[in-house]
């Protein structure tokens, strides 16, 4: 059987092999993004050079000023999250913000 990449069923099996939640999306918008740490007590971005960055106390985020974020992209940037401000985000809760 041949799977197409865009199948939903093989994208739903590649994120739980991934130990991905199956409901988050594929690719996330930088809006979606920072509204997201907005409501986690970040502050609104703030630019310069080539990337932005948001505040949360003394902890500063660098986001990249790519357009969308891939799935691995969201992961590293929770992880990012749980270091800086020592809370952890599952990815359910993350989806749910």
């Amino acid at each position: 059987m041949t799977v197409e990449i865009g199948d939903k069923k093989f994208l739903t099996t590649l994120k739980l092999y991934m130990n991905i939640s199956p409901n988050i999306h594929n690719v996330t918008t930088s809006p979606i993004i920072v509204k997201k740490l907005r409501k986690l007590g970040f502050e609104p971005p703030e630019t310069g050079g080539r990337h932005h960055y948001m505040r949360y106390g003394s902890y500063t985020l660098t986001l990249p000023t790519n357009k969308d974020y891939s799935i691995p992209q969201i992961k590293m940037l929770l992880k990012e999250i749980k270091q800086g401000i020592n809370k952890e985000i599952p990815l359910d809760e993350w989806e749910r913000l």
